[in-house]
């Protein structure tokens, strides 16, 4: 049973209210058997789990999803489902709280039946690593030994950095601050409008899917209806997220294609 303040009081109903659905529960109990914190997690459809795993104070869970609601959080990396079943990655708090969660997962089955789920673990630095088996061959890489998938599943080892949920988490949608990003998809420019921001000073990052930062250009908007263009010229195909980080601290994010 989930306990009072939980994330997800009640477990999910599913798509047509049966009922006849699986969630994911999460709880903590202390060294003496008492329950500190319980939490349902899942949508409209089937969540089953794969990892759990604790890095100071934190709880990383992973799993396999259909659902399309009440998954990802609102800084995620990739915050819709891409298609059939995409793997989950979420973080919890000490206290049960979700900090953190996205999907992961391209148009064909991450996956159930063929395979494995996401395993997952935190190296030292608190960077989260995963494991698992994919039909997709669109999913993103970076230096690898292949690049893109085959017609049968075949297994993807991923890393996430820290500073990359970290910065997600701090960060804002780019509508709180009227920022426009187009076209995108984007193929060579990506322009950056900015409405009402007359005299922002920011540097715009652009990263991929692993957090390394791809693009670095710094910004002056000297008018209320302020635009930059950066180049993409040079990126490969794929999904990238940029980050706004402005003088007095905030950050701006939003995500975009390139092909």
């Amino acid at each position: 049973m989930a306990t009072p303040g939980a994330y997800q009081y009640y477990k999910s109903k599913g798509s047509n209210d049966s009922g006849k659905v699986y969630d994911v529960f999460l709880a903590e109990f202390s060294s003496s058997g008492i329950l500190m914190w319980g939490t349902y997690y899942g949508g409209k459809e089937n969540e089953t789990p794969r990892g759990v795993e604790w890095h100071n104070g934190l709880v990383g869970i992973s799993g396999l999803t259909r659902s399309t609601t009440k998954i990802a959080t609102s800084n995620a990396i990739q915050p819709d489902i891409a298609g059939g079943t995409d793997a989950y990655l979420a973080v919890f708090s000490y206290n049960g709280n979700l900090l953190w969660a996205t999907y992961y997962g391209g148009p064909k089955d991450e996956t159930t039946g063929h395979g494995y789920g996401p395993n997952i673990d935190f190296d030292g630095p608190g960077n989260l690593t995963f494991a698992l088996s994919t039909f997709s061959d669109s999913l993103p890489s970076l230096n690898a030994f292949h690049s893109s998938g085959t017609e049968h599943p075949d297994g993807m080892f991923g890393i996430i950095s820290d500073g990359l949920m970290k910065q997600s988490a701090a960060a804002k949608p780019a509508e709180e601050l009227s920022l426009m990003v187009y076209p995108n998809p984007v193929r060579d420019i990506l322009t950056f409008s900015f409405r009402n921001s007359n005299g922002v000073k920011a540097i715009i990052n652009i990263v991929d899917l692993t957090g390394r930062i791809i693009i670095e250009s710094k910004a002056y908007i000297t008018d209320s209806e302020g635009a930059v263009m950066v180049s993409t010229a040079d990126l490969l195909p794929g999904t990238y997220i940029a980050f706004l980080l402005l003088p007095d601290g905030e950050i701006v994010r939003t995500k975009f294609q390139k092909y």
